[in-house]
Order: C-alpha cells, then sequence, then structure tokens
C-alpha cells in the first residue's frame, strides 16, 4: 500500500501422480504351472482380471485354458496407476478316450476312435499293429493300444486293451471207425464246447455217441467256434 509492501509465504508439496511401471516376465503358463512377473515399481498390488489364472507377490498360477489380464496396481494421495499385462494359459494336452471293439482276430481288421484329433497311435508289443486307427491282429495275445497327445504343457496317454484271437484249434477225432447198425461208438475231442453232427442218414452223432443207423459211409463232424469262425474236426464212419 502507500506504506511499502509485506509479503506472507507457504511452502506447497507437490505430490507427483502415481506410475505402475511396466511388468515384464512370460507371456504364457501351463496349467497347474507358475511364472513370475516383474514390476521395477515397489509397493503396488497385483490382480488378475478372470478365474484363467491367480497371482500372488507376482507368481502367477495357470487355472484353466484362456486368457487373462494381470494388472499391477499402484496407489498414492494423487490417486492410482495400473499396468495391465495379458497372459496365456495353456491347457494341459487331453488324449481323450479310445471306443471300439476290444477283440480282435487275426488277419482281421477293428476300427477304433478317439474325438482327440492330432494325436499318435501305437501298440504296445507285437500281438497287433495300427495305423489311422485301424488294429490288424497280428498273432494270439493281448495287446495295449496307445493314443497319444502332445501340447506345449506335456504328453497325455489314452490306453485301450485289446485282445488278439485265432479261430479255435481242433484237434483230430479219435475212436473206432466202424459201426453196426443199431450199435453205438463213442468219439472224442480234446477241445471242449464243440458241436457234433452228421453229414448224412447212415449214421448220427450226439455228444460223441455216434449210432449206426444202416449201412453206408458218413463224414462225423466236430465244430468249434468263437468271434472269429468256426473251426472242424472230421472222422469218415462206415456203418
Amino acid at each position: 500500500n502507500s506504506s511499502g509492501t509485506a509479503v506472507t509465504t507457504a511452502i506447497v508439496t507437490v505430490n507427483p501422480l502415481p506410475a505402475a511401471g511396466t511388468i515384464t516376465g512370460a507371456t504364457s503358463v501351463c496349467v497347474s504351472a507358475t511364472i513370475t512377473l516383474a514390476d521395477l515399481t515397489g509397493g503396488g498390488v497385483w490382480s488378475s482380471s478372470n478365474t484363467t489364472a491367480s497371482i500372488s507377490a507376482g507368481v502367477v498360477t495357470g487355472l484353466t485354458g484362456g486368457i487373462d489380464t494381470i494388472i499391477y496396481t499402484v496407489t498414492n494421495s494423487c490417486g492410482a496407476a495400473t499396468a495391465s499385462y495379458p497372459v496365456t494359459v495353456n491347457p494341459l494336452p487331453d488324449a481323450g478316450v479310445i471306443t471300439g471293439p476290444l477283440i480282435v482276430c487275426i488277419g482281421s481288421f477293428a476300427t477304433l476312435a478317439d474325438i482327440v484329433t492330432g494325436g499318435v497311435c501305437s501298440c504296445s508289443n507285437s500281438a497287433a499293429s495300427i495305423s489311422a486307427g485301424i488294429v490288424t491282429g497280428v498273432s494270439t495275445g493281448i495287446d495295449t493300444v496307445m493314443y497319444t497327445a502332445t501340447n506345449a504343457c506335456g504328453t497325455a496317454t489314452a490306453v485301450h486293451v485289446i485282445t488278439v484271437i485265432d479261430l479255435p484249434a481242433v484237434g483230430p477225432l479219435t475212436g473206432p471207425s466202424v459201426v453196426c447198425a443199431g450199435n453205438t461208438i463213442t468219439l472224442t475231442d480234446a477241445t471242449p464246447g464243440g458241436t457234433w453232427s452228421s453229414s448224412g442218414s447212415a449214421a448220427s452223432a450226439s455228444a460223441g455217441v455216434v449210432t449206426g443207423v444202416s449201412a453206408g459211409t458218413v463224414n462225423i463232424s466236430y465244430a468249434v467256434s468263437n468271434s472269429c469262425g468256426t473251426s472242424f474236426g472230421v472222422k469218415t464212419i462206415t456203418v
């Protein structure tokens, strides 16, 4: 004023806006595995945008396949700042389930299937062979068909046990070759479970007992069957 100038002062602190820095680290993780992310700005809080992954102290754990956004939030008196970082969670490999027959005959084929594509088929031994899902019986025994699926997170295998069988083996029929009309003879075969029959009316056969009916010659057959077919043992009988 006309008498002069007076001045008063005050010290004001200007606080900076918060800075969240930049998140660094791997961009993908497998389900059930972990990766570690970092941010040079201290004092922030980690979080994830959904349930595809979880994070604690910068350690990300994959939960389910998909994409999650990892967020690092730094707060001060002027507000909050965030840094975000997309992370892909890769699923574990899935080999699915093999479906198809449990039995294949030697020299025959069976088709197996798996809804999961891109896998590799193999057999555990040489009882069977497989190509493009087609199993071929090679020798009698039990083989395990394997379907292996692989991705960046590892390998998974589905298995299918298959039994390789052959036509039943029928031994020679043993016993007399001649029977009188009205009399009986007994034939035997070492293979159980077969069915007896006669080729003509000169004799009949039941449970290995051949009954002569009239003079002549007949073939007595013993048939044993399984899922691969029927094998026969034959003996000529004169009545």
